[in-house]
């Protein structure tokens, strides 16, 4: 074995191993032998320093102190003093080895114990926990004995025979299956056994094998272990995998920032940056595999265990061990001591050495290209954040990956996807482009140079092949081009390789993508860091919100909360207030989620517990989905926190002093809404001076964690009573506030838009197709006293819901600002030509006065023809053209304005995609009627803003000034909808029962059915289905005529 694992570096600890020691030695508290060990000098020194210490003779095996000031006689007088890290002492008569480790606290608690569990759980001996417990729950059942603890695992027969033949594969014959539960009957603890090895259960299982790693008797160098043959045990180490224990919690650890885990009292990192879960682990996986290699030599399945193990966790230290072991065993003398490494041994090394910085949150910052890194990671004593590896030198990554890879060749390995995703990475770590773009080009023929990508042929291979590329190569290009200031080559390459192997891109690259896009998209660099290098690849802000809603548009991927938190992060950066409300409300609803996900988890847990036994297999996995979930909650609050935190202190520092309206409306409005999330105080600037807030008071956190750990303790009938009472009042509201609710926010809308056209006081206004009036009124509003609405709409009187246009009209006329409106049932082309023969006989001041303002709001789509709309433009053109502008009996002036409102046609989220498709199928269902026949529906003509400025600008007007308003808020996307399914039946029936003459094949029908499938596929992708849609957005502009 050599030196294999001969210490793990630990926070306040070392591990020390020395084997082959004389058997004369005594037992003692001193140890005077030669031994290597890690000394931990904090984070700033290198933490892989070897130090020699010379001593004399050796003892036998004890786990002591290493800290005097730490060690307190407990002689009963006096309790001994409960560190963080409990020191344990294990000694063996029979072999000479001396280990030394301190078990973490939250790898032993009381709680955990199964006799105790229940208890605590229901409050009769709550004991507090340790954050760290809850961040990793799957691994603390593991138990190390205290000093004086009785093992008594193998007193009773031979356990290990029957794990061999009962744990992996029962015989078949009944008889010897007989003889086998009698032999286990007789072992203490059988049952755990039988239940890690036949049910296969990965925590029990290391839970069974690490006290049976801990078990010498029957002799010297005698361990339960050593029964096990070679094949069972590389079985039995396939449940020992790493993704078995924290294949839920990498990427969630991964996002973390170290300041992320000391806000959440989990500083659970060593001093080299490695979670302390994965070091114990490690140890734990050693110390087995260690107890085999007295009788067994080292397979090869136990050292690509190790190395997998090293590659998950990122431990290089590890790694480097285990590979000097397994390489120095080739010149073994005996031929079955002999290993050789295979493919996957030294895709492991290489994984480890260029991806364990990724892996860390002290070093996962500072990966970019750039002069002043590439300097420092040139010195022999590199700083703390940057040694996680090497350029340059003999030592440098590229380098020794290469060195790696000629081996591989020279034993005959062949490379597969993966070795040559890691010599790309290598190389692009230390600026080596070009050679990661030659091996893309000779490897999958991508060339990343060729301007046409679209005509390039890739290299045909069979999806078996081991160089097909998968989702890996993707977050490798992904990562070699941004570590290299280049994220618009990253997205076309990505892009280039999706498409041309149907690869669909992971949410963990898009994810990788916005991190990176925030960071080169953040504000110019200071004369400092240009001089360093950090401007190099800088974009402009708006590139995060093209990646956003390209992510979110085209590829329809749903954005988690980690997403939302990068995205979120860089626009208060931005300030860009307003859209990061937005997004805060919809990573809440996320949130919401996972919190009624947490509760169901917590019932089936609490379930378990009062129906099954406490050792149960299902009560153990509820109890890890619970901790888990519970966990990724508190990191969603974490989150919220956060950004209500930088929500309330950034604009502070411009909007505060400036804008009332934020420090005495907005402010207070957030902390309502997000009292929950928030905890201490809150300091916050006015033009007045500065207010301070208490939030998130002590008791009633106290009281919201009880309630999430005991339940609600109320009495039940009373909790249903109130639920209940919610939910009748809740509906009783929606019933009788939904269509004022509705009506509410056309109105609010109509005000926005209204206001955008800058309609003076005592204006003349003529609205073409006020339908139920919500403009109407805000127009009334608008001009005001001395001014007048005309209101034109050819429908019929008894068309609208809930709402007839006649009973909508005849309120609005009883109403306040009835006598500022005229309501006129006719086509507007009529219309205007009345007003010329009326113009001249008015009397009043009122009607004899021109129109300023010509209004068309969300009309244009009820027009029954294309052509109504560039004809009514050319006629209000000829009315106010100079030649009878200045006539007489003229209702148009050369000043008077077309003020347009529609709908945009655009989706900017998902939710709004039906919209969008319910107008445009209603369109292509009103454009297959017969000749003649006349239209029902809400959208009978179609056109887009870009089509609607070429008929102003034909009709010689021209864009005064144009935006488009968000639809937020709107129902008009739910009632498109609805009125599309409700008629599906109809138009189906009507379009098949068209005349077959031009479309005998069934053409129109097919392109109707394809719309409606295209449209409930969309809906699915909508929370709440139908009632989840949104409104798009409208498209608002005055046009001037182009002479005036």
């Amino acid at each position: 074995m050599g030196p294999l694992l001969r210490g793990f570096a630990t926070r306040k600890s070392a591990i020390a191993t020395s084997l082959h020691l004389p058997s004369s030695t005594k037992s003692d508290r001193k140890y005077n032998g030669k031994r290597w060990l890690y000394e931990s000098t904090g984070p700033r020194n290198a933490p892989s320093t070897f130090v020699r210490r010379e001593s004399g003779n050796a003892d036998a095996t004890a786990i002591e102190q290493l800290e005097e000031e730490d060690e307190v006689a407990n002689d009963g007088s006096q309790a001994a003093k409960q560190a963080y890290w409990r020191r344990y002492e294990i000694r063996n008569q029979h072999r000479n080895v001396k280990t030394f480790f301190k078990t973490p606290e939250w790898m032993k608690p009381a709680w955990s114990k199964e006799e105790n569990l229940k208890d605590w759980w229901v409050g009769k001996h709550a004991t507090e926990k340790s954050q760290s417990q809850e961040a990793y729950g799957d691994i603390y059942p593991l138990e190390i004995p205290a000093p004086g603890e009785q093992d008594e695992v193998s007193y009773g027969s031979d356990l290990v025979s029957v794990i061999r033949k009962v744990g992996v594969g029962l015989p078949v014959s009944q008889a010897q299956r007989r003889m086998l539960l009698k032999e286990a009957k007789m072992v203490s603890e059988y049952k755990n056994v039988l239940r890690a090895l036949q049910l296969r259960d990965p925590h029990q299982l290391l839970k069974v094998l690490v006290k049976l790693s801990k078990v010498d008797d029957f002799g010297v160098n005698y361990s339960p272990l050593l029964d096990i043959s070679p094949n069972t045990f590389s079985e039995i180490l396939r449940l020992l995998d790493p993704k078995h224990f924290f294949g839920r919690y990498k990427a969630l650890l991964q996002d973390f920032k170290h300041k992320d885990l000391l806000e959440m009292r989990t500083d659970t990192l060593d001093y080299d940056g490695t979670h302390r879960a994965y070091t114990v682990y490690l140890w734990h996986l050693r110390r087995i595999i260690m107890k085999r290699q007295i009788k067994y030599p080292m397979h090869l399945s136990e050292y690509k265990m190790l190395l997998k193990a090293a590659k998950f966790t990122g431990h290089q230290e590890v790694a480097e061990l285990t590979w000097k072991s397994l390489i120095s065993n080739q010149f073994q003398v005996m031929e079955n001591r002999k290993t050789q490494p295979d493919a996957e041994c030294f895709n492991y090394y290489m994984a480890t050495m260029c991806w364990s910085d990724v892996l860390s949150p002290y070093h996962s910052e500072r990966l970019r290209v750039v002069s002043h890194y590439k300097d420092l990671r040139q010195w022999d004593n590199r700083p703390y954040q940057l040694n996680r590896h090497r350029i340059g030198s003999n030592n440098g990554v590229r380098l020794s990956v290469n060195r790696l890879f000629q081996e591989m060749g020279k034993v005959g390995l062949m490379g597969n996807e993966e070795t040559f995703c890691l010599l790309m990475i290598s190389a692009s770590r230390e600026g080596d482009l070009e050679t990661a773009k030659a091996i893309l080009k000779r490897v999958w023929n991508i060339d990343v140079e060729l301007k046409n990508a679209e005509s390039t042929k890739l290299n045909t291979r069979l999806p078996d092949s081991p160089l097909y590329p998968s989702r890996r190569l993707l977050r490798t290009i992904i990562h070699m081009f941004c570590i290299n200031n280049d994220l618009p080559m990253a997205i076309h390459v990505m892009d280039q390789v999706s498409r041309k192997y149907s690869i669909e891109i992971p949410k963990r690259a898009w994810q990788d993508l916005l991190e990176w896009t925030a960071v080169f998209a953040r504000r110019r660099a200071s004369a400092v860091q240009r001089e360093l290098g950090f401007d190099e690849g800088i974009l402009p802000s708006s590139s995060m919100n093209e990646v956003w809603n390209n992510m979110i548009l085209h590829y329809n991927v749903e954005p988690n909360l980690s997403m939302y938190n990068i995205y979120i992060r860089h626009l208060l950066y931005n300030r860009q207030i307003g859209s990061a409300q937005t997004q805060i409300a919809r990573a809440r609803q996320l949130h919401n989620k996972l919190a009624k996900k947490v509760d169901r988890y917590r019932i089936l847990y609490e379930s378990s517990l009062k129906r099954r036994k406490l050792d149960s297999v299902i009560t153990e996995i509820r109890q890890r989905d619970f901790t888990f979930y519970r966990f990724k909650l508190r990191v969603s609050r974490m989150y919220m926190r956060q950004w209500v935190n930088y929500l309330i202190y950034r604009p502070a520092e411009y909007l505060s002093k400036d804008h009332a309206d934020w420090a005495f409306q907005k402010v207070p409005d957030i902390v309502n809404n997000y009292k929950t999330f928030l905890r201490g105080e809150l300091t916050y600037q006015t033009y007045t001076g500065h207010v301070r807030l208490d939030t998130g008071k002590a008791e009633d956190t106290k009281l919201r964690i009880w309630r999430r750990v005991y339940g609600d303790k109320r009495s039940k009938k009373r909790r249903q009573r109130k639920s209940l009472a919610r939910l009748l009042n809740r509906k009783a509201e929606y019933r009788n506030n939904r269509d004022r609710k509705a009506v509410g926010g056309s109105v609010q809308l109509a005000a926005k838009i209204v206001n955008f056209w800058s309609i003076p006081p005592g204006s003349k206004v003529l609205e073409i197709g006020c339908g139920q009036g919500d403009t109407t009124l805000v127009l009334a509003a608008q001009v005001g006293e001395d001014g007048h609405v005309d209101a034109v709409d050819p429908g019929d009187p008894d068309y609208g819901s809930p709402l007839t246009l006649s009973q909508a009209q005849s309120q609005l006329k009883s109403g306040p600002l009835g006598h500022r409106i005229t309501f006129h049932n006719a086509f507007p082309i009529p219309f205007l030509e009345s007003l010329l023969s009326s113009h001249s006989s008015s009397s009043t001041a009122q009607n004899s006065k021109p129109y300023t303002h010509i209004i068309l709001s969300h009309s244009t789509f009820y027009f029954s023809s294309p052509s109504i709309l560039p004809q009514l433009i050319s006629y209000i053109t000829s009315l106010s053209s100079p030649k009878t502008a200045f006539s007489s009996p003229n209702p148009l002036t050369k000043k008077t304005q077309i003020c347009i409102a529609e709908w945009d046609l655009s989706a900017t989220t998902p939710a709004q995609f039906p919209h969008l498709l319910a107008i445009m199928l209603q369109a292509v269902s009103e454009g297959f009627k017969k000749e003649g026949e006349e239209g029902g529906g809400n959208v009978r003509c179609v056109r887009s803003a870009m089509q609607m400025r070429k008929v102003m600008r034909k009709g010689g007007w021209k864009v005064g000034k144009e935006m488009v308003k968000d639809g937020w808020g709107l129902e008009d996307g739910v009632w498109e909808v609805g009125n599309v399914e409700r008629w599906k039946e109809r138009e189906l029936k009507r379009v098949e029962g068209v005349d077959g003459k031009g479309d005998k094949e069934g053409k129109k029908k097919n392109v109707l059915e394809m719309m409606y499938d295209v449209l409930d596929l969309n809906l699915g992708n909508v929370e709440g289905g139908a009632k989840g849609v949104e409104a798009m957005g409208v498209w608002v502009a005055s046009f001037v005529r182009e002479d005036f």
